[in-house]
């Protein structure tokens, strides 16, 4: 029966899209009134219950692909709906959007900071070193980024200490944004630097080798950045081979094992001795290769040996990196919007009783 003042116009018949049954996609046919305003002489569909307003979906169908979207990749979804990729993806959008403005950060006292290069621009990445729960991806590494997130932080003042490699602008943003909270540079940056020192020597050495001797010391590189109490038998047979053949590669490979020593000291003060120590045994010959290494070191000695103080590193936000990757891998052509909700706001979508993807919080995944 038309409504008071309005006429009926015809009608068409839509073809509504709901969950899948047995494997089977499943669509309603539904004849939906048109009417006219007697007034204004507009046309306009009448409204049907449990249909969603902007597309043609059932509102049951929504609420169970919802959480999906950021679960599964879209090309999965849409082979099992048969819904377009276009309409999952403005599915995945407005329930970011709603996780978004209800998602309360907690504040962790151990803050880790990271970068992953995503979508040919490095990203930020925060993460509680306690939790691995990923707090957020920003679209951007840069200074005034990276201040006015850890500004919005609720009660910043909880954070004791933050982890992050030696990227400068981090440095200055905690500083500006956190004055109380002490820097701790990630172990794994500062041996990683100790590993190219050493590389350095021994791609040099393996340009003067004849081809199949170069091939043999490039396949032992991977033994030489072991420490040697985990070496195999083998290996530590090798290497003492190179190690008598060129006697620098020995005097390099020495160094760097002291430097790992280092992280084995009991405190700070025992550490920023052995670095002393490390400093004045190291030979002459093996300056130009360490030269960048110990600059470094020497700059940033003060967040290094920090790291003596509370033994926090960055390893959280590190797997996390990797779950950031494996997101982009499983789902080529996602914007980086869409990548950040999958990370970033998986673990607070709902319902649980949906199988869990391998992206997410750590902490949360059973």
């Amino acid at each position: 029966m038309p409504l008071p003042g309005f006429t009926g116009f015809g009608k068409r018949t839509q073809v509504i899209r709901d969950i899948s049954s047995h494997g089977k996609w499943v669509g309603l046919y539904v004849d939906t009134r048109r009417f006219r305003c007697k007034g204004c002489r507009r046309t306009f569909y009448e409204q049907l219950p449990a249909i969603h307003p902007q597309r043609r979906i059932t509102a049951r169908m929504i609420a169970w692909l919802e959480p999906l979207t950021l679960r599964q990749t879209f090309a999965h979804l849409a082979e099992e709906t048969g819904l377009s990729r276009m309409t999952l993806r403005g599915v995945c959008d407005d329930y970011a959007a709603r996780l978004e403005q209800a998602r309360i950060l907690d504040t962790p006292v151990w803050l880790g900071m990271d970068e992953i290069h995503l979508l040919r621009r490095s990203r930020a990445v925060f993460a509680n070193l306690k939790t691995g729960h990923v707090l957020d991806l920003l679209p951007d590494r840069n200074k005034p980024t990276v201040i006015r997130f850890l500004q919005s932080l609720p009660n910043p003042e909880r954070i004791r200490g933050v982890a992050m490699d030696m990227w400068l602008p981090y440095r200055q943003a905690v500083q500006a944004a956190l004055p109380g909270a002490a820097i701790v540079v990630d172990k794994f940056h500062v041996l990683r630097l100790a590993d190219f020192a050493l590389d350095r020597i021994r791609k040099d050495i393996g340009q003067t080798l004849p081809k199949n001797q170069r091939r043999g010391l490039l396949r032992d590189a991977r033994a030489m950045r072991k420490r040697e109490s985990t070496l195999t038998p083998t290996q530590t047979l090798r290497l003492s081979l190179w190690f008598e053949n060129h006697p620098l590669l020995k005097k390099a490979y020495g160094a760097r094992q002291a430097f790992y020593a280092l992280y084995d000291a009991p405190d700070r003060r025992e550490a920023e001795q052995r670095w002393q120590d490390w400093e004045r045994a190291l030979d002459p010959e093996l300056v130009p290769a360490f030269g960048r290494f110990r600059k470094t070191v020497r700059n940033w000695a003060p967040h290094i040996f920090t790291y003596f103080d509370h033994r926090i590193t960055n390893a959280a936000t590190e797997s996390a990196n990797n779950l950031i990757r494996i997101a982009n891998r499983l789902g080529r052509g996602y914007s980086f919007p869409v990548i950040r909700a999958k990370i970033v706001l998986e673990p607070h979508a709902a319902p649980w009783g949906y199988p869990r993807s391998a992206v997410g919080c750590p902490a949360h995944r059973r």
